[in-house]
C-alpha cells in the first residue's frame, strides 16, 4: 500500500513521453490518414493510462503525499477531461456501494434487474434498450459523457466550481495552445484520440463489472468484500492491454483495496494467487459481456433481454 515516488514518476515519465511522441508522429504523418489513424489508436491508449494515473491520484495513493497526488491530478485533467474532485467524489460513491442495488446511482452503468425490465412501460423498456446499446453505451453515450456532460458533471457543485471551471480551462487552454502551435492537425490528432480513448475507456469500465456471474445484491443482505471480489473483473486481455491498463485490469483486488497503487497491484496478485478466485474476461469473452442487459436476482447472473412478447395466435375456429 506504501507509493514508491521513483517507481510512480519513472512510469509517468514514460505515459508522458509517450502522449507527447505519438501526438507529434501524429501531427507529422497527419496528411497520411492510415498512418494518422494508426498514431491516433495509439495515443488513445496512452491517454487511458494518463487517466489510469490520474484515477490512482484520486485515491491518493499513486504518489507518497496527497498534495502531491492533488497536483498531479488536477493537471492530468486537461488530457482526461474530468474534473478532479467530482471524479474523486462519484468514484470513491462506486467504490463504496460497488455491487449494492440500492446504489446504484453511484455506478458508472446503470443496471436494471429483471424484473424491474418486465414491470416496465413499452417506452421505458426502449429507452433502456437504447441505452445498453453498444453503439449508444459505447459511442454515442461516451462521446456525450466525455465533451458535454463532464463540462459540468454530476456532483459538481457540491465538489466545487472551482474545480469544474479550473478543469474546462485547462483543457480548452491545452487545445488551444495545440491549435497555435501546430494548426487543425495538433487539435485533430490530440481530441480525435480523446474521443477513441472514451469510447474504449467507456467499454473497459464497462467490462469490469458487467458479466455473467457478477455480484448485486440489496442492503440486507449485501457484503462488501464478496461484493468486491465477485463484483469486479480481472481483465486478461495481452500484455499491451495491461500497458495500456496500468494493471487496473486487477480490478477485483483493487476494489478490495483501493489504497495499493496501480504499479503495484500485479506484485500484490501474485502473492494472493491460491485465495483468490477471479472472474478473468478475455477477448473471447467481451462480445459475450456486451449481451449481458439485465440482473435476474433469481438466478443470480446477469442475463440478456427476454423475448418480446407477442400476441398468441388466434386458433382458427372449427
Amino acid at each position: 500500500m506504501k507509493a514508491d515516488n521513483r517507481v510512480a514518476f519513472g512510469h509517468f515519465a514514460v505515459s508522458l513521453g509517450a502522449f507527447f511522441g505519438l501526438w507529434g508522429l501524429g501531427i507529422a504523418f497527419y496528411d497520411v490518414l492510415v498512418v494518422r489513424l494508426a498514431v491516433m489508436t495509439l495515443l488513445a491508449g496512452v491517454i487511458i493510462r494518463i487517466y489510469i494515473t490520474q484515477h490512482d491520484c484520486g485515491h491518493y495513493m499513486h504518489f507518497s503525499t496527497k498534495r502531491m497526488n492533488m497536483v498531479i491530478g488536477t493537471l492530468l485533467s486537461a488530457i482526461t477531461l474530468n474534473s478532479f474532485k467530482a471524479m474523486i467524489y462519484n468514484h470513491n460513491r462506486h467504490h463504496a456501494t460497488v455491487g449494492d442495488l440500492a446504489h446504484r446511482d453511484a455506478h458508472e452503468v446503470m443496471t436494471w434487474t429483471l424484473s424491474e425490465y418486465e414491470a416496465a412501460s413499452p417506452m421505458k423498456q426502449l429507452g433502456y434498450r437504447a441505452f445498453r446499446h453498444p453503439f449508444v453505451l459505447f459511442g454515442i453515450g461516451a462521446l456525450l459523457v466525455f465533451f458535454v456532460r463532464y463540462r459540468f458533471p454530476k456532483n459538481g457543485i457540491r465538489c466545487g466550481v472551482g474545480d469544474v471551471i479550473l478543469q474546462n480551462a485547462l483543457m480548452f487552454g491545452l487545445w488551444a495552445a495545440a491549435y497555435a502551435v501546430f494548426g487543425w492537425p495538433g487539435v485533430v490528432v490530440l481530441v480525435g484520440s480523446t474521443a477513441i480513448a472514451a469510447c474504449f475507456g467507456v467499454l473497459i469500465v464497462y467490462l469490469g463489472h458487467n458479466y455473467e456471474f457478477t455480484y448485486w445484491k440489496a442492503d440486507e443482505e449485501y457484503d462488501f468484500q464478496q461484493a468486491s471480489l465477485q463484483g469486479s473483473s480481472v481483465l486478461d486481455l495481452g500484455p499491451v492491454m495491461n500497458f495500456v491498463l496500468f494493471d487496473a485490469g486487477f480490478h477485483d483486488l483493487h476494489h478490495l483495496n483501493a489504497r495499493i497503487p496501480c504499479y503495484k497491484l500485479r506484485a500484490c496478485y501474485a502473492e494472493l494467487t491460491n485465495d483468490l478466485t477471479p472472474n478473468r474476461i478475455t477477448w473471447d469473452k467481451v462480445v459475450q459481456c456486451m449481451g449481458m442487459k439485465l440482473w435476474d436476482e433469481k438466478q443470480g447472473k446477469m442475463v440478456g433481454f427476454p423475448p418480446s412478447r407477442q400476441n398468441p395466435a388466434i386458433a382458427p375456429a372449427e
